[in-house]
């Protein structure tokens, strides 16, 4: 018979209750443990860990909010004013390209070099922000506002070497394939941006009737150029915005996708741009001697379609790769991009070109020569394409890596790593005294 004293149950998490045995004693009787009933699984979502809660993520925006600062619009303005400068050069050249060939006087593959020519200046600026990185901007924890509780992995509290940051970014198939698949858009968007100025004013003095190259170089009509130029600014913004807004309805399900709501959105629209784009591009080149008007039609939905994975590559790679290395991965997706795509891009078209044309030095000859070569980027395009299908089937287990990673994967343990809560090793188990 007790003495009315029992246990006093505490509060406590659920995490608590089914890990702790319940101790239930007499003032004469022995101590007897009363064991709770094994657990097969756990749902490690539902386990609180200590008393704190875990820290904001930025990734969910039910607990962020809208997430713009003032700090996020000021560097997002910068950043757009850099990418207004770096591509005002290109998209100028590229449209008094025939007066720089005739000046210097270069061929197509030469031409096709130009923009290349700024690697030699570049290393100076290069390695002065290098330095300016090294010993004037102070390094921040990456990924601070993302990390959940016992997430170390995520923020530079687990340091690695160079060469373990390259064998991370090698083992994430979705990674290796966007950048595929990106580089190969890059390297069509590069080309057609480089060439279709020159290639239209080809069409035009054929058409006018003049025999040689050096002969027309003194007629121009500088219409095209400015047409096609307010066209591609045009379709650069259609694009980007309709590529962002098609993956956030498309993942949400959202208005039309409702019924097709899926985690492989991003790579299914970025594949959606490259293998639409295909069509478009010939269409529009084809005609471009014959019916200008829906050529320059064909021209604005390829760069459009072209232009469909610009942010969403890169919202991409945000949710594949812990924010210590996301920097080291950008830099990567960024160099390799630009140097097998718009770098080298042109320079191909342009040497594959005078390899076609010749010696017919007609402007019939070099816009038979380009429009032969602009085969190539149409064929990289379906490679393009089914390198995001692929990105598409990889996605959800590369982005599950990378919730677990984070701390905010919801996950099932398996019975072996349930132990502790059945009381296994954990000094609980029944005892008698």
């Amino acid at each position: 018979m007790n003495d009315g004293r029992e246990s006093e149950s505490t509060p406590g998490s659920e995490m608590d209750s089914r890990s702790n045995s319940v101790a239930v004693s007499t003032k004469n009787a022995p101590r007897v443990e009363i064991l709770p009933k094994k657990v097969n699984s756990l749902d490690l979502e539902e386990v609180s860990l200590g008393s704190q809660k875990p820290k904001m993520s930025v990734s969910n925006p039910a607990q962020s909010g809208s997430g713009i600062t003032k700090t996020g619009l000021i560097c997002v303005a910068t950043l757009c004013v850099i990418n207004l400068m770096n591509y005002m050069d290109r998209y100028t050249i590229a449209g008094v390209l025939n007066d720089v060939k005739k000046y210097y006087g270069i061929s197509d593959a030469e031409a096709g070099f130009l923009q290349t020519w700024g690697v030699r200046v570049t290393p100076i600026g290069g390695i002065a922000c290098v330095l300016a990185l090294i010993f004037i901007i102070r390094e921040p924890e990456r990924g601070a506002a993302e990390q959940q509780l016992g997430a170390k992995d995520s923020t530079m509290e687990g340091k690695s070497s160079y060469l373990d940051d390259i064998k991370y970014l090698l083992s994430i198939k979705t990674f290796l394939l966007s950048n595929v698949g990106y580089t190969l858009v890059v390297f069509a968007t590069g080309t057609l941006a480089w060439w279709v100025p020159s290639s239209i004013e080809y069409s035009a003095w054929a058409k006018d009737g003049y025999q040689t190259v050096k002969e027309a170089e003194d007629h121009k009509d500088g219409n095209s150029s400015l047409i096609f130029g307010a066209l591609t600014c045009a379709g650069g913004i259609f694009g980007v915005t309709i590529g962002i807004l098609a993956s956030q309805m498309w993942k949400e399900g959202r208005f039309c996708c409702q019924k097709f709501k899926t985690d492989r959105a991003d790579p299914l629209v970025c594949a959606v741009g490259s293998f639409a784009a295909i069509p478009f591009m010939l269409i529009g080149l084809h005609m471009i001697d014959s019916q200008p008007i829906p050529a320059w039609i064909g021209i604005f939905f390829a760069v459009t379609f072209l232009s469909l994975n610009w942010a969403v590559v890169v919202d991409l790679l945000l949710y594949i790769v812990v924010p210590r290395r996301r920097n080291f991965a950008s830099a990567w997706q960024i160099s390799l991009s630009h140097l097998f795509g718009d770098a080298s891009g042109p320079y191909i078209i342009g040497l594959v070109s005078d390899s076609i044309r010749g010696n017919d030095d007609s402007p019939k000859g070099h816009f038979n020569a380009l429009m032969t070569s602009f085969y190539i980027p149409s064929g990289l395009l379906i490679i393009s394409g089914f390198a995001f299908i692929l990105c598409a089937i990889t996605i959800i287990h590369d982005k599950e890596v990378f919730e677990q990673a984070m701390g905010y994967r919801k996950k099932s343990a398996k019975v072996g790593d349930v132990s502790f809560v059945n009381g296994l090793g954990s000094g609980l188990e029944t005892s008698k005294l």
